[in-house]
C-alpha cells in the first residue's frame, strides 16, 4: 500500500519530463511558437504564458482545433450546468492540449491551448488543469499524471480526414 502511495506522489511531483516521452504528433503550424522566446510575434488573438528560460510554455489560440489523436472528455451528466463549458484534453508526450468551448455563449466560441509540461510554471499549470476540468492541485507534471487524473473520462480517437 505504501508503495502505491509513493508511486502516486512521484507521478505528481515537479520532476522534469523525461526525454523518452516524445510527442507522437507534429505540432500544427498555428502553435509552432510553443517553446520559442516569450518575445516572439504571435498570431492575432493568441495568448501565451511565459515559462522556464523565458520561453513560451503555453499558447492559446481561439477557433483553432487540437491535432488529431486520442481525446479525453467528461460526459455531461446533469451534475454540472451546460454553461460551465466543455473541455477535451489530449496528452501527447510532454505536451497537453486543452480545447475548451462555451455552452451558453451567444456565438460559437472555443479555443485550444497547448502546454509544454517541461516549461510551464506551477501557477499556469494549475490554471490549465482547472480549465481542463481537473483540480488545480496536485500539479500534474507528467503525461502519466494527466492520464491518471482523467481515468474514468470518456475517450475518442480522432483521425485525419484523409
Amino acid at each position: 500500500m505504501r508503495g502505491i502511495l509513493l508511486l502516486l506522489l512521484a507521478s505528481c511531483s515537479a520532476a522534469p519530463i523525461r526525454a523518452d516521452e516524445p510527442a507522437k504528433t507534429e505540432i500544427p503550424k498555428a502553435f509552432d511558437k510553443l517553446g520559442a522566446s516569450c518575445d516572439a510575434e504571435l498570431p492575432s488573438g493568441a495568448a501565451l504564458a511565459c515559462g522556464r528560460g523565458h520561453r513560451i510554455a503555453s499558447l492559446t489560440i481561439p477557433f483553432q482545433q487540437m491535432p488529431y489523436g486520442t481525446v479525453h472528455f467528461k460526459k455531461l451528466d446533469g451534475s454540472h450546468p451546460v454553461y460551465d463549458g466543455v473541455s477535451r484534453v489530449q496528452v501527447d508526450g510532454p505536451r497537453v492540449w486543452i480545447e475548451t468551448s462555451c455552452g451558453m455563449c451567444r456565438m460559437m466560441m472555443f479555443s485550444t491551448t497547448v502546454v509544454d509540461l517541461a516549461l510551464v510554471e506551477d501557477e499556469d499549470l494549475a490554471k490549465q488543469q482547472a480549465a481542463a476540468g481537473l483540480p488545480a492541485s496536485p500539479l500534474l507534471r507528467t503525461p502519466a499524471a494527466w492520464n491518471q487524473a482523467m481515468r474514468g473520462w470518456e475517450t475518442v480517437n480522432l483521425r485525419t480526414g484523409g
